[in-house]
């Protein structure tokens, strides 16, 4: 994985982890039952995604913290998902 393909995958997981903090705000009382299950599946897919993705990638050199902060955060976002689809179901 190259140096910005690594940068891109943590602005991506920012950006998911900005949105879950989002969907926390206004799930309950301002979005619809439906929206609110559908988002959370969305976002769920998403960070299982990364997870898999950044699983099978191979640093460059000085890169391998960066990559493992990187696996780290979207293992912690894949559960967040999944703890916020259990909510709205």
């Amino acid at each position: 994985m190259s140096h910005e393909e690594l940068e891109r995958e943590l602005r991506q997981l920012r950006s998911l982890d900005a949105e879950a903090g989002l969907m926390d705000e206004v799930m309950y009382g301002r979005v619809t039952h439906k929206f609110a299950r559908g988002h959370a599946r969305y976002l769920q897919q998403a960070a299982h995604e990364s997870v898999q993705k950044l699983a099978q990638a191979r640093p460059v050199p000085g890169d391998s913290a960066a990559l493992t902060l990187a696996r780290t955060n979207a293992e912690h976002l894949e559960q967040r998902f999944v703890a916020l689809m259990l909510r709205v179901q």
